[in-house]
């Protein structure tokens, strides 16, 4: 019996830490240290997770550091809040967000610059709650912050890269859509051409024929003309 209850004990446990690692594998909170003496805040979710919304706070240590730079990083495709000072306690944000499509990738990014020429301690900045939903908007289970996979790492930051990246796709969409308009514009302008010079023929037929009309009634006046001269002289005789 007593074997049982361990063999019992062994798979819950095997369960319990499985789920525990499916919900790391899926969201992650980057403190990311820069060259600068900055750090980065990244949101990421993995879209096998299945969230189509949720939510998460962060609370800082804001006598020793303050918010430099928010980016959205998606902002076309999901709806995201953030409230700078959630609860005017002025070290609490709070990040809402949610689509309609399964959430993929980074999703904000805020970045902290220390004050008073001091150092950040990323630990100063902590998940208090985290919470994601799945397409009817009910909470995914598993997922809390003490599960959620916390990575302290140090680079670039991801918000100038991102936000270059959107500027030179949205550069490049622009120019897409002009060439599509010039395109367009030019194809308008081919029609026009073409209708104004069919309507130009069209014309020039019509007048053709008009002249030719006029030019087949004048011979037949001048030929019943003739004829009818031809029978008076005849009659005379």
């Amino acid at each position: 019996m007593k074997k049982i209850v361990a063999i019992v004990v062994m798979i819950l446990m095997v369960l319990s830490n499985f789920k525990i690692i499916y919900a790391d594998e899926n969201i992650v909170v980057e403190k990311r240290s820069l060259e600068n003496g900055n750090v980065e805040l990244v949101l990421r979710v993995n879209e096998s997770v299945q969230a189509y919304g949720g939510n998460i706070t962060y609370s800082y240590d804001n006598t020793s550091m303050q918010i430099s730079n928010i980016m959205v990083v998606n902002d076309e495709n999901y709806i995201i809040v953030v409230n700078e000072n959630y609860q005017n306690e002025g070290n609490k944000i709070r990040v809402v967000f949610a689509a309609t499509k399964p959430i993929q990738g980074d999703l904000i990014l805020i970045e902290f610059k220390p004050l008073n020429n001091g150092q950040i301690d990323s630990n100063g900045i902590t998940v208090d709650q985290v919470e994601l939903t799945n397409d009817g908007g009910i909470g995914i289970e598993g997922i809390n912050q003490s599960t959620i996979q916390v990575e302290n790492t140090k680079g670039d930051s991801l918000i100038n890269n991102s936000v270059m990246k959107k500027y030179e796709d949205e550069a490049i969409d622009k120019q897409e859509e002009n060439n599509e308009t010039e395109a367009s514009k030019q194809d308008a302008s081919d029609v026009k051409n073409n209708h104004e010079k069919k309507e130009d023929k069209k014309a020039q037929n019509e007048s053709l024929n008009i002249n030719f009309i006029i030019g087949i009634g004048a011979i037949i006046v001048v030929v019943v003309v003739a004829i009818i001269v031809i029978f008076k002289k005849k009659v005379k005789k």
